[in-house]
């Protein structure tokens, strides 16, 4: 299986369909991670 691995600056948002394969490795920052996730369907 195929892997990439994101490494996103403040501000950026990352979109993509719910059947690939993800998971989000823990956070260790000083900050707040905002995680959201959603359905959407276009007509």
């Amino acid at each position: 299986m195929r892997s990439i691995e994101l490494r996103l600056v403040e501000g950026q948002i990352v979109v993509f369909p719910s059947y690939l394969f993800h998971d989000v490795a823990p956070y260790y920052g000083a900050g707040t991670r905002i995680t959201v996730a959603t359905n959407c369907w276009f007509a």
